[in-house]
């Protein structure tokens, strides 16, 4: 089990990313415990980063716009990502 700190949250994983997150949150409403399929965790925050692309291709006005955002729209998520198929759960 591996553990990634930020701020008051602490996120427990599996180094492959296989079985579920658990996140633990130390913050002024109290203490908030959650566990998250890996999976469905990557899922969104692929789906996050190919927004984020694909409007700052529509910003950028580039000829051929349309193609990359086809491109990202239709890419998988290990693609999004940049991570290797077989590291994805």
């Amino acid at each position: 089990m591996h553990t990634f700190l930020h701020g008051d949250t602490r996120f427990h994983y599996n180094s492959d990313l296989s079985g579920e997150v658990r996140i633990v949150s130390q913050g002024a409403g109290g203490h908030e415990d959650v566990q998250i399929p890996s999976d469905a965790l990557l899922a969104f925050t692929a789906h996050y980063v190919r927004n984020r692309r694909i409007s700052a291709l529509e910003d950028a006005g580039d000829n051929d716009m349309y193609q990359q955002i086809i491109a990202l729209q239709n890419a998988s998520d290990a693609e999004v990502l940049g991570v290797r198929q077989e590291d994805m759960p």
